[in-house]
């Protein structure tokens, strides 16, 4: 997320600035998206197991996930999954 404000803001400056190059795993399967790939490494934890995989999330990748599931919710992306995820961490304790 750092990186896309770093570029922004080189961009105010220099127009002509070229795009950083993508993540090459992305390039791998096949041009998704960060947060396409977040999702789907999401949605293949177990429900069982769900609960648990978040608790051992350090803050900052808590913060990063919560990004993503806002971004999620703006593009109406899984609900039921993004449901979830907000249930598991109001009742983790």
């Amino acid at each position: 997320m750092s990186l896309l404000i770093n570029v922004s803001q080189a961009k105010q400056s220099n127009p002509s600035l070229a795009p950083p190059q993508r993540n090459i795993m992305f390039m791998a399967l096949g041009n998704i998206s960060a947060e396409e790939h977040v999702l789907n490494t999401v949605k293949k934890i177990k429900a069982a197991n769900l609960q648990d995989a978040l608790l051992v999330l350090p803050f900052d990748r808590v913060m990063q996930l919560l990004t993503f599931i806002n971004i999620w919710a703006e593009k109406v992306r899984n609900s039921l999954l993004i449901y979830t995820i907000i249930n598991r961490f109001l009742t983790c304790t």
